[in-house]
């Protein structure tokens, strides 16, 4: 009797847990909307998300308090064009030494969960940067996508994204798959 209604008692909070985490991801949060000074163009652009968070099974038992990598992203768009652009964070002041950096035309690739696939190559020539108290390395990396692109995002959840580093290429799974459709969705109604 005791196991029935704790289990039902859990149910109800993840229940509840997982409708409120539903509702919080699906606000639009737009970061910023009007013209770029820089560009002199329109831009919206939304609020950054979690997109993941990675250990190597080998770190594990070494890394309890934090993951080794972890990313955001968002998205934007000016001038006709989507960009997105993902922050990640290399808990390591030797990421430099161990990942390299992500170079201008370095491959990104796009794992969705119908199976389908697509790569675009990193805009940016951002230098990896260590963080104030030198315990991790900061990089950015930024794509466009096409028509194409845009239609596959904005029908099917996002499995994992592929990152070529200067030392390596990685794949890291994504715990928030419907970034690109709520992102998507809050673009097109600005």
């Amino acid at each position: 009797m005791y196991k029935v209604t704790l289990i039902l008692l859990m149910s109800a909070y993840f229940s509840i847990n997982a409708l409120a985490q539903y509702a919080s991801i699906h606000n639009c949060d737009v970061a910023f909307e009007g013209v770029d000074p820089n560009l002199d163009e329109y831009l919206v652009e939304m609020g950054k998300e979690k997109l993941f968070y990675f250990t190597p099974s080998y770190l594990e038992r070494l890394l309890t308090e934090f993951p080794l990598v972890e990313a955001e992203g968002n998205l934007h768009r000016t001038s006709g064009y989507v960009f997105f652009a993902m922050n990640l964070k290399v808990n390591s002041a030797r990421a430099k030494k161990d990942y390299g950096s992500i170079k201008k035309g370095s491959m990104l690739k796009f794992f969705l969960m119908d199976g389908n696939s697509f790569y675009s190559f990193n805009l940016t020539n951002y230098k990896p940067k260590i963080n104030e108290d030198r315990t991790a390395t900061l990089y950015i990396a930024s794509c466009s996508f096409d028509k194409d692109e845009i239609k596959m995002l904005e029908n099917s959840f996002i499995d994992k994204i592929g990152v070529t580093w200067s030392n390596g290429y990685e794949e890291y799974e994504i715990f928030n798959p419907d970034f690109f459709i709520n992102q998507m969705q809050c673009l097109e109604s600005k």
